[in-house]
C-alpha cells in the first residue's frame, strides 16, 4: 500500500500532491493515507446508499445475501493473500483472487438461473391451477 501512495506522490505526480509542501506542514504519509480511505469510504457510501435502498424497496433478499458474502468472500480471499506475503510463507499473487471472483461469478450465475427456474415453475402452476379452477 505505501509503494502505491508513494507513486501518486513521486516526482511526476506533483499535480496530485506535492508531497513536499505537505511534509512542511507537518503532514505525514499516515496523514495521507487516513484522508484518501476516508474520502474512498465516503464516495462508496454516497454511491451505495442509494442502490442499497432501491435494492431493499425491491425485497431482493437473495441479491443483498449474494453480495455480502461476495464481499466478505474477497476480503477474506485478499486478507489471506496479503498474511502470505507478509509472513513469506507463501507468494501473493493476483491469480488467486482472479479465481474467487470468477467463482463468485459462476456461484452468482447458478443462483440467477436456479431463480429463474423457480419464477418460472411457479408462474406455470399458478397458470395451471387458473385453468383447472376454469374447467
Amino acid at each position: 500500500m505505501r509503494k502505491g501512495i508513494d507513486f501518486l506522490l513521486s516526482d511526476g505526480h506533483d499535480w496530485i500532491v506535492n508531497k513536499t509542501q505537505l511534509t512542511a506542514l507537518g503532514i505525514t504519509d499516515a496523514h495521507l493515507h487516513f484522508v484518501f480511505a476516508f474520502m474512498i469510504v465516503l464516495l462508496l457510501y454516497i454511491l451505495v446508499k442509494p442502490i442499497m435502498y432501491w435494492v431493499i424497496l425491491l425485497k431482493w433478499d437473495r441479491f443483498v445475501s449474494y453480495l455480502v458474502a461476495g464481499i466478505l468472500t474477497l476480503c477474506i480471499v485478499e486478507w489471506f493473500e496479503l498474511y502470505q506475503g507478509i509472513t513469506e510463507i507463501g507468494d501473493m499473487e493476483f491469480k488467486d483472487v482472479a479465481a474467487s471472483a470468477l467463482a463468485l461469478i459462476i456461484f452468482g450465475s447458478g443462483l440467477t438461473l436456479v431463480h429463474i427456474v423457480e419464477r418460472l415453475l411457479k408462474s406455470w402452476r399458478q397458470a395451471r391451477s387458473q385453468n383447472t379452477k376454469s374447467v
